[in-house]
């Protein structure tokens, strides 16, 4: 049977990892309420994030448009 018609996996609440993705999970975020701010974070264990580094982020200040290769170029 075709993948497309596995009715064994629609809807089973399992995501499927993707090989080929090697940055999935890397940019989580999770707001903390005692700064008021946005914070980068890792997994730690047991459902609790862990601060990951300094939330600083320099500003974008370049317009980019999409390229004829399926990527991005400055404007």
């Amino acid at each position: 049977m075709p993948p497309a018609f596995n009715t064994d996996r629609i809807d089973n609440d399992h995501p499927r990892h993707n090989p080929l993705d090697q940055t999935a999970g890397e940019d989580a975020e999770v707001f903390d309420p005692n700064t008021q701010t946005w914070q980068p974070t890792q997994a730690s264990g047991n459902g609790r994030p862990m601060p990951l580094g300094d939330p600083y982020r320099e500003a974008i200040d370049f317009e980019i448009r999409a390229d004829d290769m399926g990527g991005w170029q400055r404007a």
